[in-house]
């Protein structure tokens, strides 16, 4: 009888203290970016965006999948891995999301150069020319002597970006040619209207060129610009009227453009 007893206390004490409680499930609260400005200096350019997601507990959640997307893909694009790529001048934000938590970072494109220690830039916006330099600058260069001013330095600058710009819109414009003919006597095209199958049949070989050359994609120079960039373009023109290319009324300005100038120069040269 006693050793009934003390068996029924014994599962009196232990019933009911056990309670079993559900997992917690892990919420996306919060995303950080590896930046949340970044800027380009040229078209073609890309810098990777490293999401970093944390839960409620303020935890990592190494396996949250975040979705990137671009305010403006005409200015940067952005891959689904967090790719940001330079497309054209301008500003444009990119969003991170994982479930209903969201960063944003903020890009600017503005192709153009450095000058200088002083840090000094040479734009260039659609047709015009911007030169910026910094508070003090102008005014603690040194003039006289055998020292370059600054006038004399911007010139040489703008004279140098202008030549490197004008070089790459006539490379731009041979692409179109390209794909244009393609377009026309390849693939037989008569809607007028640059079609995807010629644009990608180009910008395939413009890889292949970079691949062939061990040239990175996004690799430019001062005259040359670099693949990725051209490729970017292509695809931008896609279902375009054929007749009526962008590019093809820039080189014409650029052409009465020279053309003014050396009528100018030739008179000077003749009056002087």
């Amino acid at each position: 009888m006693v050793l009934l007893t003390l068996l029924l206390l014994s599962l009196a004490g232990c019933g009911g203290t056990d309670s079993l409680t559900d997992p917690v499930t892990s919420v996306a609260t919060t995303v950080l970016l590896s930046a949340t400005t970044l800027s380009f200096s040229s078209f073609g350019d890309s810098q990777q965006l490293t999401a970093t997601v944390r839960d409620q507990n303020g935890d990592i959640m190494s396996g949250a999948s975040v979705a990137s997307v671009s305010s403006t893909s005409t200015v940067a694009s952005v891959s689904p891995t967090g790719l940001v790529t330079a497309v054209a001048d301008g500003a444009a934000t990119i969003s991170a999301t994982s479930g209903s938590a969201t960063e944003n970072a903020s890009v600017t494109v503005r192709e153009g150069a450095s000058i200088g220690p002083a840090g000094g830039e040479v734009s260039l916006a659609d047709d015009a020319v911007n030169l910026v330099f910094p508070a003090g600058a102008v005014s603690d260069a040194s003039v006289g002597g055998a020292s370059m001013t600054v006038a004399v330095m911007a010139a040489a600058a703008v004279v140098f970006i202008i030549f490197g710009w004008v070089s790459r819109r006539f490379e731009r414009q041979a692409d179109v040619f390209a794909v244009r003919h393609l377009d026309a006597h390849v693939d037989r095209n008569t809607t007028g209207l640059i079609s995807a199958g010629a644009v990608a049949a180009v910008c395939d070989a413009l890889g292949r060129i970079a691949l062939l050359n061990a040239v990175a994609a996004g690799r430019r120079s001062w005259r040359h610009g670099s693949i990725a960039w051209r490729q970017a373009y292509l695809r931008s023109i896609v279902g375009r009227s054929a007749a009526a290319m962008p590019i093809d009324r820039q080189v014409r300005r650029i052409k009465v453009a020279a053309a003014v100038i050396l009528t100018l120069a030739a008179i000077v040269v003749i009056l002087g």
